[in-house]
């Protein structure tokens, strides 16, 4: 089968297969003599694979030795357990700053329904944010 119609059965974009292709999760299929990829099931059951443990928002990396493990004829569910695990305890962090990081903007938001007249900030709701806890705030993917 060509790539479109491994995108279709493994329900991720070609793009998808290109990138997982170059990151050493998907094999390089071998080309028709026509230069189409030419992919199998086998093929489709491993990106399906891939598409789930993202779902599951394992990294690449993570998925890269689930794959290896398995591929050296053992099972990986030690080192899956380990990785939930891990992203339970990351979970449980980003619950607590969003909390955090809630209870900071229910506070601002209480101070802007009661904003002093122009002082010649930028933005006095901001302003006042400055002078709150560091322990209130909450850094994004952004950084």
């Amino acid at each position: 089968m060509r790539i479109g119609e491994l995108a279709q059965q493994a329900g991720v974009t070609t793009k998808a297969i290109r990138f997982y292709e170059t990151r050493g999760l998907l094999r390089q299929p071998p080309r028709s003599v026509s230069g189409y990829r030419e992919y199998g099931a086998a093929d489709v059951e491993r990106l399906t694979f891939i598409s789930t443990a993202r779902r599951l928002h394992l990294r690449l990396d993570d998925i890269a030795e689930i794959l290896r493990i398995r591929e050296d004829g053992e099972r990986p569910c030690d080192y899956v357990r380990q990785l939930i695990g891990e992203r339970l305890e990351e979970i449980d962090q980003r619950i607590n700053e969003l909390e955090k990081l809630k209870t900071t903007l229910q506070e601002l938001q209480r101070y802007a329904n009661t904003l002093p007249k122009d002082d010649g900030s930028i933005c006095p709701i901001i302003a006042h944010a400055q002078h709150m806890p560091t322990g209130a705030s909450v850094t994004t993917a952004e950084g």
